[in-house]
């Protein structure tokens, strides 16, 4: 039983996440080129961005603590194990050290977008291109880490 709540909350958590930045890219930012008051793009999307980087934060979150769980009653893998260099040997292993690193960094850039150049920008309106940059690579390092877990669960 407790597989299936952290799976499911898991899942629920990547949808939010993911789906998300997903809003971002493919309607918030198509919408606001059809603003011509450039403080009134940076009001915008400081709100709604605002507003899903907390949400963003906690499905993180549930992802951190659902994970472990879901690794241990699917494959066997404790979380202590994974501070073991042999845990990462096999292709499985393996497949799991690239998706955690993918995770560090995605957190890493996250708390930097966030908490730093995201804010930032609000203020400086030359760093919005930078934090627009940072947004899609952390979003691409998300779709990694969706490729990685759905391997890692085909294994």
């Amino acid at each position: 039983m407790l597989l299936q709540i952290a799976l499911f909350f898991h899942i629920l958590a990547a949808m939010l996440w993911i789906g998300g930045m997903l809003f971002l890219v493919l309607v918030l930012v198509p919408f606001l080129r059809t603003i011509p008051d450039p403080a009134r793009k940076l009001e915008i999307y400081d709100i709604v961005g605002r507003r899903f980087s907390m949400w963003g934060w906690v499905a993180l979150g549930i992802l951190i603590l659902t994970g472990p769980v879901i690794l241990y009653y699917l494959h066997g893998v404790a979380p202590l194990d994974l501070l073991k260099p042999a845990t990462y040997t096999a292709t499985f292993g393996a497949i799991l050290g690239f998706k955690l690193i993918f995770v560090m960094m995605a957190i890493a850039i996250s708390a930097f977008h966030d908490f730093y150049i995201g804010p930032a920008a609000v203020n400086k309106p030359t760093l919005a291109t930078a934090a627009r940059i940072i947004g899609r690579v952390n979003f691409i390092l998300a779709i990694i880490i969706l490729i990685l877990a759905v391997i890692l669960r085909l294994s």
